[in-house]
């Protein structure tokens, strides 16, 4: 399996996976310890992930000005490539042109 797929794979199950600094740190049930595992032995790959997730969430929030916990759903889906529901752009430039007016929106790789 490859960084992303473990990261969806973790996320479904219900894992929670965040660094600190180049600690990757994942917390969840015991019986899932070999997708730990898994995770862990991709750490390399999956650190600048996270870190693409945290600047995405965080552009997401303030420019969007949505809630942080809406801002990491959409962030997830930007690192991860899952789709926006009904969406017919990539998940960030859906997010720009969903919360704020065509007008608005100058430079729409900040977002």
């Amino acid at each position: 399996m490859d960084s992303v797929a473990l990261l969806v794979a973790a996320r479904t199950a219900g894992l929670q996976v965040c660094t600190d600094g180049e600690r990757l740190i994942v917390r969840g049930p015991k019986q899932l310890a070999a997708l730990v595992r898994q995770l862990l032995s991709h750490k390399d790959e999956i650190l600048p992930l996270l870190e693409l997730f945290e600047e995405r969430a965080a552009v997401i929030e303030y420019d969007a000005g949505l809630p942080r916990a809406d801002a990491e759903r959409l962030a997830w889906a930007c690192v991860l490539g899952e789709p926006a529901p009904g969406a017919s752009e990539p998940p960030c430039i859906s997010v720009a042109l969903a919360h704020l007016s065509r007008s608005e929106v100058t430079d729409v790789s900040r977002v």
